[in-house]
């Protein structure tokens, strides 16, 4: 009979290291938690335990809790098919000789091109006044599926923290991949908490080599998302360029979320961040 112990040996001793995020990280254990574990509260405490200690990003506000309730609703119905990622490995000499150094910040800050001034001007440049795309405030709640043009004039956007970078077709029932239509941006983000800004932004500019770079947003926390310009042909060798440097895996998804332009991050404690463009090409 399996116990818990074992469980968590297994699920730990076959995380690929380094290829995942600390969110699909969460999940893994969390869904080893559940299996031994009924009562929610003390199932959180043990992925909290278990987390503790390790480098990580802060977790994100009910993060674990969403989390656990998501393993337990799975373990519910077994019949729920799960959707694998591909995750090219890290190549960490890559990384580590494309990590920006000391004036990066400065280089791209002459390059910029004038910022829009807040979340809707930034839609507005980003997706076609009838393109309509999700935008949230937490990731377990769910979107809201909008014309751009409605969401511009919602007096409350920059209050909201998540986006879709890609758009759906005005009466998509859900945001499931199987409904966006199509791709149009590429993103690279990467949760190494060891890594500044700085040493992102090295990252960043080596995949200006597969796609053209559009808008790099803060997340109110210690990641950077850049956008990339779609272009027929430029996915693949981008993905895999990207996760070769750390890029989250997730992103391999069209259907992911992402921070929004000018948006609001909220933190523990009732704590927010503002989520600035601090690059942008127009």
């Amino acid at each position: 009979m399996a116990t818990l112990k074992g469980d968590l040996r297994r699920c730990l001793e076959n995380l690929p290291t380094g290829l995942l995020s600390h969110h699909e990280v969460i999940l893994r254990i969390a869904l080893a938690v559940t299996r031994h574990i009924s009562n929610p509260s003390d199932a959180e405490r043990a992925v909290e335990s278990l987390l503790a200690g390790v480098a990580h990003r802060p977790n994100q506000p009910e993060e674990i809790r969403n989390a656990v309730k998501g393993a337990y609703y799975r373990h519910d119905h077994p019949e729920l098919k799960s959707n694998p990622i591909k995750i090219t490995p890290v190549d960490q000499g890559l990384k580590n000789n494309n990590i920006g150094q000391a004036g990066l910040f400065e280089e791209f800050q002459v390059r910029t091109n004038l910022v829009p001034i807040d979340s809707a001007d930034a839609l507005s440049k980003l997706f076609e006044p009838d393109e309509s795309i999700f935008v949230q405030k937490q990731v377990a709640e769910k979107g809201v599926l909008l014309p751009v043009t409605d969401w511009i004039a919602q007096p409350d956007l920059s209050q909201y923290q998540f986006i879709t970078y890609n758009t759906f077709p005005a009466q998509a029932t859900n945001r499931s991949e199987s409904q966006v239509l199509g791709r149009k941006y590429l993103i690279h983000e990467t949760d190494d908490p060891d890594l500044s800004f700085e040493q992102q932004l090295g990252l960043i500019k080596k995949l200006e080599n597969e796609a053209e770079l559009k808008m790099i947003v803060s997340s109110g926390g210690k990641s950077l998302h850049a956008w990339y310009k779609w272009t027929p042909g430029n996915k693949k060798a981008f993905l895999e360029l990207s996760q070769s440097l750390g890029g989250d895996p997730r992103f391999k998804l069209m259907n992911q979320l992402c921070r929004l332009p000018w948006g609001t991050r909220q933190k523990e404690g009732n704590l927010t961040a503002e989520q600035p463009i601090i690059f942008w090409k127009d």
